[in-house]
């Protein structure tokens, strides 16, 4: 398949790559050649189908997973793998779908787990409970931080979520469907908040079926099918039908719907022949 590329002008260089990477699982190849590149100061979205690979490429990108042959590109220098240690060292974090917080530990505890402040070898409390508050604030979490995380709704364990990843002040922030659990109010709350963490130089890497979402934020998209890359292009001028033809590989008139429109207004993918 033709991919569909349009060149980034006068873009700042990348802080995160990958590049030509492969990968695949007991012989089933999932990633085929695949490149990406995220650059401070930009949100550069990610489509396509459950299956098409997006989520090993985040692993990829995260450390979590090695490519079979590629390269991933750190601030330049090219890796044939990128581990954990590395990631984080670097500042790359990841918000995925499925959560990865204690329900036992408090909001502080969990958003400081990994990462404690520490003073004379023990965790500083007092430090890890101002530094938990001032990102709790940056996302809207008003509740106690003493409050057990499993006594929360799922959308504020979604905010927790976020804050702990802002804890670690990522470089390179990764979201996979972060509003998917979020309330109206709770997502336009974290639209704000990436709005100001790319406008502080953050690169972010977003992923959503949720077309307003990929509109209202991003400058730059990735299609991905069946693990190949099928557009990498500016979305000012991206036509919406188009980028789901790419995801899906024929015509939006094949589908029903191609997207939905909601009672607000949203336009959301729907992947339904």
């Amino acid at each position: 398949m033709q991919v569909s590329s349009r060149p980034v002008v006068d873009a700042p260089a990348p802080l995160l790559e990958a590049r030509n990477v492969f990968k695949g699982f007991f012989g089933n190849p999932v990633l085929k050649g695949v490149s990406i590149a995220l650059r401070p100061g930009r949100v550069h979205a990610l489509l396509g189908e459950n299956g098409a690979g997006k989520s090993t490429l985040i692993n990829l990108l995260s450390g979590a997973l090695p490519p079979d042959s590629g390269n991933i590109v750190l601030e330049g220098a090219a890796l044939s793998r990128l581990n954990p240690a590395q990631a984080r060292k670097a500042g790359i974090a990841v918000i995925q779908q499925e959560l990865s917080l204690t329900p036992e530990l408090s909001i502080a505890e969990n958003i400081g787990l990994g990462a404690y402040p520490r003073r004379f070898g023990l965790i500083d409390y007092k430090a890890l409970h101002g530094e938990a508050l001032a990102v709790c604030k940056r996302v809207g979490l008003t509740e106690p931080l003493e409050t057990p995380v499993g006594t929360l709704s799922l959308g504020r364990r979604q905010m927790v979520e976020i804050a702990k990843a802002l804890f670690r002040k990522p470089r390179v922030l990764i979201l996979d469907e972060p509003t998917s659990s979020l309330s109206a109010h709770e997502a336009g709350v974290l639209s704000s908040l990436v709005l100001k963490l790319r406008d502080e130089g953050v690169a972010l890497l977003y992923i959503s079926h949720r077309l307003n979402e990929i509109r209202s934020l991003c400058s730059h998209v990735t299609v991905l099918k069946d693990g190949v890359v099928t557009a990498d292009q500016s979305l000012s001028n991206s036509d919406p039908e188009e980028l789901v033809r790419l995801m899906v590989g024929r015509d939006t008139g094949d589908l029903f719907p191609a997207w939905r429109t909601s009672a607000t207004g949203e336009k959301r993918f729907i992947f339904a022949a």
